[in-house]
């Protein structure tokens, strides 16, 4: 497990007392939610572009539900560590699809979880580099304490999440919490 120092950006962004445990159900209401949310905007999503790793499960599910078969991927490093509180530094492409086929398009960023949202505007600022027409964001899970705005959030929570595509890895003795999921839009 990584050091626990937080970075200045990142302090107070958890609580550090219990993990959240996102199941496969929390996940299928989180798209379902997200899906709903982006649909009530009127606005005709072209292409979605995922952020590899953590964005690449919510990205593929949202294009189904949506029915959008373009997917582009972009990296973006960010952690310190692959640890629980990881400190941060700032966003770094790490290498990325022919973001040119964005061209003209209305482009939907997804992610796993938006803290400080630094990621979500990196890479919006990719999309737009490639001329892309307007680009929104989506987030299977705001940080509370976060400075994120992303535009579609299904849920926000104050602690450490681990989704159930991740090796928990959990330490004997960590407290775990249930994520509450709001009711649909």
């Amino acid at each position: 497990m990584s050091s626990q120092a937080e970075s200045p950006a990142f302090d107070g962004l958890w609580r550090r007392e219990a993990v959240y445990l996102f199941s496969w159900t929390h996940f299928e209401t989180a798209i379902q939610s997200i899906a709903a949310q982006v649909q009530s905007t009127g606005v005709e999503v072209d292409c979605i572009l995922g952020i590899s790793r953590g964005g690449l499960v919510p990205a593929v599910a949202l294009s189904n539900v949506l029915g959008i078969s373009v997917l582009h991927v972009i990296a973006v490093g960010r952690n310190v560590s692959a640890g629980k509180y990881s400190d941060k530094q700032p966003p770094k492409v790490l290498w990325q699809g022919n973001l040119a086929e964005m061209r003209g398009k209305q482009v939907l960023v997804v992610d796993d979880v938006a803290g400080s949202g630094e990621t979500l505007r990196c890479v919006r600022e990719q999309a737009l580099l490639a001329d892309a027409a307007d680009v929104r964001t989506a987030v299977l899970v705001q940080m509370q304490r976060g400075t994120s705005a992303a535009d579609f959030v299904a849920v926000e929570l104050d602690d450490w999440v681990v989704f159930p595509w991740e090796d928990p890895g959990l330490p004997q003795g960590v407290r775990t919490r249930h994520v509450i999921m709001p009711q649909s839009v």
